[in-house]
């Protein structure tokens, strides 16, 4: 049975039945945020996270990740929420 939402189209980020994702501590601001990395498989096009080292390893797109006879390929590297990957956390000043 699948979602009203997604139809398990996109079930892994559907906001209705999806996985939360298996976030890590911002390397770059020291875990004051948290990053997740996910890769699609080119055949089922079923959608997974991976570590950022596979992240890396992996095709960067599908055209590529066929004429390597790879499976899975990258989407995208969820950016640090407090930092959005540069490192910096800036805080707002109250009035």
């Amino acid at each position: 049975m699948y979602c009203d939402l997604c139809m398990g189209i996109n079930s892994d980020k559907c906001p209705n039945c999806g996985r939360e994702p298996i976030c890590i501590p911002c390397p770059d601001c020291n875990g004051s945020g948290v990053v997740a990395y996910w890769a699609m498989h080119r055949k089922t096009g079923e959608e997974t996270q991976v570590t950022a080292e596979a992240w890396e390893c992996i095709p960067a797109t599908a055209a590529e990740a066929y004429a390597k006879n790879e499976n899975y390929y990258r989407l995208e590297a969820e950016k640090c929420e407090t930092c959005n990957g540069t490192g910096e956390i800036y805080v707002e000043d109250e009035l």
